[in-house]
């Protein structure tokens, strides 16, 4: 299914009880800007390294950064009861030049899996990684 709205999808259905930091979702919000939240609604895209107060709590940052949708849909999502798939396709930094292609998936085992097909364009303001809901147990990497 396809993700159309330039704000964020909120409250798609994981398909399983997805365990995260010790709580478990059943739902998640997609946001265009290239993370996904089980908890926040927020759209930033004014990304930083993690772990920040100013983050969405939760958050699944597969690249956040301040991207825009040049066709509708770019984002797809599938539940198929084994894994949830947000794929993020031919999405663009704002400042033009690029085209993104990326996953994030999920198993119900816990396992968060981020693939990039291709990733043309400006890379370096980026961030990439995992926050937790209270900020303090995070991974990241920032481009």
């Amino acid at each position: 299914m396809g993700v159309r709205h330039k704000s964020p999808a909120a409250g798609l259905p994981i398909g399983f009880a997805f365990p995260f930091y010790g709580a478990s979702f059943i739902r998640v919000n997609v946001s265009t800007n290239g993370f996904l939240s089980f908890t926040s609604g927020s759209a930033s895209y004014g990304n930083s390294p993690l772990p920040s107060a100013g983050a969405p709590e939760n958050l699944l940052a597969a690249f956040w950064d301040d991207l825009v949708f040049t066709r509708f849909p770019s984002a797809y999502y599938l539940n198929d009861g084994s894994r949830f798939i947000v794929q993020f396709s031919g999405v663009n930094w704002i400042g033009g030049g690029s085209d993104f292609n990326f996953e994030v998936i999920l198993y119900p085992d816990g396992r968060i899996v981020y693939q990039y097909l291709t990733m043309r364009g400006a890379l370096g303001s980026a961030t990439i990684g995992l926050q937790n809901g209270v900020l303090g147990d995070d991974l990241y990497a920032a481009l």
